[in-house]
């Protein structure tokens, strides 16, 4: 009840916005919009344009570019239908709209059911006619739906496909809708002598909004039962049935509901009734819930198709980024993804560009924050029930602070095919290299939804309350890094990944370059790997293009049994070594004399097949850090030269 509470404040807080359309992103054509009460949004596919008297003026159907987003007028009934007869309050299905589908098309029941929809549809668009609340262009549409038929309209603009026996073709599509599926709403021309303020889109027209609320909470006052609203308090009309639509217009999941046929939902031995659990305000859901629709619209992030949304708003209901779905350079900026010579520079540009966010978002990071979690009953549709799996609330200081902590405690040289950075991965970076397989596309990916979603909860939660990952994703993240042969090209990935999470789950973000005076065997020995890798990799050649090192391919075995394993590998490394002696170069031996070093500073008795832990990768990817960044130094350095050489040959 908290949550509905919270999210009617949001309602009320943001009654400037209703109706307004907020572009989140022009690319995708993402839009937000705050619906009035008794509103919801709908797909317009075919637009009708009549006059006030009712009378038919053009009819045209959406182009691919349209805008086709439809605020409409909802009963309770319509707008949680999923099946039945619900008609809309003006604007509608095909079906709804017109009743002579079955002399133009081929139906399955004869029409019958159309004839049933059109009727209903007429006999409730007369209420609102009829009512002291209703405008001109209500009345209108009521002439033109009593007395018109619309396909006989479309079918004078040459907009309808013919087929065999004289019907017109029902696989027609338009947006990707079926023609007998689509929806048609109204533009209501006015008269010559009309205000300029007028606005003939009825889905556009604040007093067309104005107009049907008012009709409708009269009706509702009169007509429903009224009870203890269980989220405000008060003694108002209640509702059993509430608003669907709450992560897209073709969402058919429910946040509350007591109809779910052949599953226990409430208990008949102890309640009587779904009311006898709770009763909720019909208008208190109606703000709720289309909050929530503009909240998520506004900003939710979905992680598994639009079946599971995160998101986070301030207390006044402005949206909050989550930006722990985000690793390093895409929280604080492409600035941070860039190598730092150590751990002290890397949490200093941290404090230094938190800070930066901190004064350019003052207002945000103060207050409280609200973070809600939805999951789906139904992984793969959106259909069944909407499960709220976490909701907080908690100061924004304290949710900022632990994000900044996150960042600063599991991060690594990370590498992500061709983009390396320092910093943590996100969220659903760790979920894909704890649960995924590489993909034909040498992607990561999860194969199942449910899998990901209560991973990411899992994740989440530890992140929020500043908490050590679960030790089962430690585990796994652990595994999958010591099993290289299971990746073509996403092995890279994982490992880091893994890296930073055991560096900040053992260390508390530890140390990132080589650790010269660390003398613990799991790190030694990571070492010594890192070398006979490093060291066979160099005598490769074009002909050893896709080849693997024995060092790589050993790994697994190396874990489980370091000494004997290390033997083995030592004994093959002697070829590779000697190549690197060849042509009076004597980086054979500089390497030999490493791997001597790392073994003389390990006490004997550690020098056993006691497997190893996870501080080994640290190890090796430290060491192998080093090769990189000195191979890297040498190249420039080279470079440097040549280009100086070249300058001075110039002016000589």
């Amino acid at each position: 009840m908290n949550l509905l509470y919270d999210l009617e404040k949001v309602y009320d807080s943001n009654k400037d916005k209703i109706g307004e359309t907020i572009v989140v992103n022009e690319k995708i054509n993402r839009t937000a919009i705050l619906l009035p009460i008794f509103h919801s949004l709908m797909s317009g596919h075919i637009t009708v344009s009549i006059d006030m008297q009712g009378n038919f003026l053009d009819v045209v159907f959406a182009g691919p570019d349209d805008d086709i987003k439809t605020i409409i007028p909802v009963t309770l009934d319509s707008d949680s239908r999923t099946s039945g007869i619900a008609p809309h309050a003006l604007n509608d299905r095909i079906d709804y709209i017109t009743g002579d589908l079955k002399s133009y098309y081929i139906l399955k029941d004869g029409g019958k059911s159309n004839e049933n929809r059109h009727d209903a549809y007429i006999k409730q668009l007369e209420k609102w006619a009829e009512s002291p609340f209703a405008t001109p262009q209500v009345q209108a549409v009521l002439e033109y739906t009593s007395n018109h038929s619309l396909i006989e309209d479309i079918a004078s603009r040459g907009l309808l496909l013919q087929k065999d026996g004289g019907y017109f073709d029902e696989s027609q599509k338009i947006r990707n809708t079926d023609i007998l599926s689509c929806n048609v709403r109204f533009i209501v021309q006015g008269d010559d002598s009309a205000d300029s303020d007028y606005i003939p889109e009825t889905w556009l027209d604040p007093t067309m909004y104005r107009s049907y609320i008012e009709y409708y909470n009269n009706l509702i006052n009169q007509t429903f039962p009224h009870d203890y609203c269980y989220v405000s308090g008060e003694n108002i009309p209640i509702t059993l049935k509430h608003s669907n639509g709450i992560r897209a217009t073709s969402d058919f999941g429910k946040l509350i509901s007591s109809n779910e046929k052949l599953q226990i939902v409430y208990s008949s031995e102890r309640y009587l009734s779904a009311s006898d659990v709770a009763t909720i305000g019909y208008i208190t859901s109606c703000k709720a819930h289309n909050a929530l629709k503009w909240l998520i619209a506004l900003q939710g992030l979905s992680y598994n198709g639009n079946e599971d949304i995160s998101l986070a708003w301030h207390d006044n209901g402005s949206p909050i980024v989550i930006p722990f779905y985000a690793n390093t350079p895409n929280t604080f900026g492409k600035s941070m993804a860039k190598s730092f010579s150590n751990r002290t520079e890397y949490l200093e540009a941290m404090d230094e560009a938190f800070n930066q966010i901190f004064q350019d978002n003052e207002d945000s990071c103060n207050g409280v924050i609200h973070y809600l979690q939805l999951g789906s009953s139904l992984k793969g549709s959106l259909k069944g029930r909407i499960s709220v799996l976490d909701y907080r609330i908690i100061t924004a200081q304290e949710f900022y602070k632990n994000i900044l902590t996150w960042h600063k405690t599991y991060f690594w040289y990370l590498s992500y095919g061709s983009f390396d950075f320092v910093g943590a991965p996100s969220v659903y970076d760790v979920v894909r290299a704890a649960y995924g397989h590489e993909d034909s596309k040498g992607q990561l990916s999860v194969a199942s939804k449910a899998l990901v979603a209560k991973a990411i909860s899992r994740i989440s939660d530890c992140l929020i309350e500043n908490r050590p990952l679960p030790a089962d994703i430690q585990k796994n993240l652990f595994a999958h890094a010591t099993h290289p042969e299971h990746y073509k090209n996403a092995w890279n990935s994982v490992f880091t990944i893994a890296c930073a999470v055991i560096n900040g789950t053992k260390f508390k973000g530890g140390e990132i370059m080589l650790d010269y005076d660390r003398t613990d065997r799991d790190y030694l020995f990571g070492r010594l790997l890192a070398i006979a890798n490093y060291a066979e990799r160099k005598t490769f050649t074009s002909t050893d293009s896709g080849r693997e090192t024995n060092a790589i391919r050993y790994m697994s075995d190396f874990v489980k049994r370091p000494a004997t394993t290390w033997e083995q590998l030592f004994r093959k490394l002697q070829i590779y070594l000697r190549k690197l002696n060849k042509y009076g170069s004597s980086d054979g031996e500089y390497y030999k004399d490493m791997i001597n070093g790392i073994l003389s500073s390990m006490n004997p008795s550690d020098f056993t097949d006691t497997p190893l832990g996870a501080t080994y990768l640290l190890g090796y990817s430290s060491q192998s850090n080093y090769f990189s960044r000195r191979d890297y130094a040498r190249s420039n350095a080279a470079g440097t030269d040549s280009a100086s050489s070249e300058s001075e040959n110039t002016e000589v």
